[in-house]
């Protein structure tokens, strides 16, 4: 009869295993640290971090328009940018990705603010600004007047 195995060691191969996993899916490159300026690694900015980036990538799942594409959120100097494939083709005739909302967080005023693409222009327009990240993200899911998913 085989015996069970002691929970401190399963235990202790489920912490390993996760450790492992979570260090493996989230691994930037060094370019996606470094600020347009080339003042290297982005140590003294908050953002970007590991911890908002995995709570966009997740509250992006939850979104109204565009359910079956994956958008994808990008490291960028002081914030973050969601790119995703244009299904409409309204932008991009051949489907390609094409670049949705920027956020950044403004640490001299402690406020996240939402960018919208003018693709018209090639420019980042700024949408709005909010206190939480979350009152940011409900806005970029629901986005009635399809301003930033076109």
């Amino acid at each position: 009869m085989k015996r069970p195995i002691p929970l401190f060691i399963w235990w202790s191969s489920l912490k390993d295993w996760w450790w492992a996993v979570s260090k493996r899916s989230w691994s930037p490159s060094e370019e996606s640290w470094r600020s347009d300026e080339g003042e290297g690694p982005l140590e003294k900015y908050p953002h970007p971090n590991e911890v908002d980036f995995k709570r966009i990538q997740k509250k992006l799942s939850e979104r109204c328009r565009y359910r079956y594409v994956s958008p994808e959120v990008h490291l960028i100097p002081r914030g973050y940018e969601v790119r995703s494939p244009c299904c409409s083709r309204n932008i991009d005739k051949t489907g390609g990705t094409i670049d949705i909302a920027r956020i950044e967080f403004k640490s001299e005023s402690g406020m996240w603010q939402l960018h919208r693409k003018d693709h018209n222009q090639g420019i980042w327009c700024l949408e709005s600004e909010f206190g939480t990240l979350p009152q940011l993200l409900a806005v970029l899911n629901q986005d009635k007047h399809r301003k930033f998913w076109p």
